[in-house]
């Protein structure tokens, strides 16, 4: 499960691609409409992946804000889509920092394998399943076991744990989990995360023994290290 930025000025495609992430992949999705829009985003949240159309309404354009986000050191892969069709422009692509090149019109399923192998580039296989004292996570399937046994969580739950997971033992408030789970979209404000926190304790934790999911007033919230 991803966070995904999607930047389109198509509202049609827009909602047609996010919508089609969200339903089978169960990915986070941002969209902006416009250059100045994804700009603000890209500077305010951290992404996964970042998909990108070459021309915008405002700028800056999509290959002034993948130039624009390497400088920046942003590291998330970036796939361009567009209309662009010539060489030229493919490889001006490229050079800015794009990983993968789309044209429209797209065939959907096509776009939703390179996107799965954008992600896939970017995770080592070794962090597939995520561990801690007797809670797995696989995200190869999206299930949490609790000693052998599966667990049912619902995706935003699954979201979180697994982001506070591949970041075992550091702090995070809850602003800070609400731009990293959340969409940006989103209404949620920390009593989301504090409400989402507790249904995880209350299917994770055992009986007695210290909460899987440490609070610390200032600090925030973490997955104990153990």
């Amino acid at each position: 499960m991803a966070k995904i930025l999607l930047v389109d000025d198509d509202k049609e495609i827009a909602n047609i691609v996010s919508s089609m992430l969200s339903k089978l992949d169960k990915h986070i999705l941002d969209v902006a409409y416009d250059g100045q829009q994804a700009s603000f985003l890209l500077k305010l949240n951290q992404y996964d992946l970042v998909i990108l159309d070459w021309t915008l309404p405002e700028s800056p354009q999509g290959d002034e804000l993948l130039t624009d986000y390497r400088k920046n050191g942003g590291k998330a892969p970036v796939l361009m889509l567009t209309g662009k069709l010539d060489v030229a422009s493919k490889i001006s692509c490229f050079d800015a920092g794009v990983d993968d090149y789309v044209t429209k019109p797209f065939n959907a399923q096509e776009l939703v394998a390179r996107i799965r192998a954008l992600l896939r580039r970017s995770v080592n296989p070794s962090t597939e399943i995520l561990q801690t004292s007797d809670i797995e996570l696989d995200l190869r399937t999206m299930e949490v076991r609790k000693k052998g046994q599966k667990v049912e969580l619902f995706q935003r739950e699954f979201a979180l744990l697994e982001f506070l997971f591949k970041h075992k033992g550091r702090y995070f408030k809850s602003q800070e989990l609400l731009n990293r789970v959340w969409s940006c979209e989103s209404e949620a404000s920390p009593d989301a995360v504090r409400q989402c926190i507790s249904r995880l304790r209350a299917k994770l934790d055992n009986s007695g023994e210290p909460s899987i999911i440490q609070t610390v007033q200032g600090l925030g919230y973490r997955v104990r290290d153990i």
